[in-house]
């Protein structure tokens, strides 16, 4: 018998791709196409690559998300929408992290963070019956095997915290306390640290504690972007974070909508990048104004290609995929 050569990883890409499209414009949603290149940087606390305008001299930003153009279609109108985007950050490439990546965002009215946490986990199945269709050599890990068979782990971040480390809300306000719950989980603290890059190392800590693919859901207002208030716990926020054998690999979020709350997030969010020494302009009012009372209710997924493909495929460096 003629033994079938292991599918290139352009290949298995090519169709993991093209599955998740199909699942989208399925369900109604339009891919577009939105700007690179931003004319202001981010809200998010992190170094921007940066370019100049050959002519001009125009200062541009590479895009760490297209999320903000997302939400702009939305106030305009769009029911579904989604990106396959060329997104930057400042990480330095190792196993897990690549400073130029794919990821696949979508958007929808009328949806919520539980809606796209099972969008999370419908797009995770099409990944597995991708790798289980190839041939690939690298060797299917045991999560791809049990798929089918072994529930998702969820998790309701509060309730963890409070029913296993005895954790009081309040105390996530106070980097003493975060970090002596992380030296208690045996994690190594910097001391240098800043208070949501712990929480953030938290979370990764206890989604660390479990095989196979794990949702935690509920996240410290502290943490992570603009995300609706949580509707049980005080002082947590719609989002939540897909992990495989402890690899972020999406997140997800109902859309902060109330025009004054998304504005004071994005004043702390200049002020923390000032702390930091981060290039912050003054506020962007016109994104503002443009999103004040006219974005729906809504929400959110990105996804990463690359860090689903590593997962799938067993890949121990994710740099093998650029």
């Amino acid at each position: 018998m003629t033994r079938t050569a292991p599918m290139p990883l352009t290949r298995v890409r090519n169709n993991l791709c093209q599955k998740w499209r199909e699942y989208l414009l399925d369900s109604y949603a339009v891919e577009v196409a939105t700007p690179i290149l931003h004319t202001r940087p981010d809200i998010a606390p992190v170094h921007q690559f940066t370019t100049v305008h050959p002519t001009t001299e125009e200062l541009r930003y590479l895009r760490i998300a297209p999320t903000e153009h997302l939400k702009r279609l939305l106030a305009a109108g769009e029911e579904r929408v989604f990106e396959f985007s060329t997104n930057f950050r400042d990480d330095l490439p190792d196993e897990t992290h690549l400073p130029e990546f794919t990821s696949l965002e979508v958007m929808a009215r009328d949806t919520s963070c539980a809606d796209m946490e099972q969008v999370a986990i419908d797009l995770c199945a099409l990944a597995v019956d991708v790798v289980r269709r190839a041939e690939v050599a690298t060797g299917l890990p045991l999560w791809v095997q049990q798929w089918g068979e072994r529930e998702v782990v969820r998790i309701e971040l509060a309730d963890e915290l409070f029913e296993h480390y005895g954790v009081q809300p309040t105390w996530l306000e106070q980097r003493a306390m975060v970090a002596r719950l992380l030296g208690d989980l045996g994690e190594p603290v910097d001391p240098e640290t800043m208070l949501p890059r712990l929480l953030d190392q938290l979370v990764t800590a206890i989604a660390q504690r479990h095989s196979g693919v794990v949702l935690i859901s509920g996240f410290p207002e502290q943490l992570g972007g603009p995300a609706a208030p949580h509707e049980r716990h005080y002082g947590f926020k719609q989002r939540a974070e897909l992990f495989i054998n402890g690899l972020e690999v999406a997140n997800m979020s109902s859309n902060l909508t109330d025009g004054h709350a998304l504005r004071r997030w994005h004043e702390h969010g200049v002020r923390i990048k000032n702390d930091l020494g981060i290039t912050a302009n003054c506020l962007d009012d016109e994104l503002l104004q443009e999103l004040d009372g006219s974005l729906p209710r809504s929400a959110v997924i990105g996804i990463g290609v690359e860090r689903m493909l590593q997962a799938t495929l067993n890949l121990p460096d994710i740099r093998t995929l650029r």
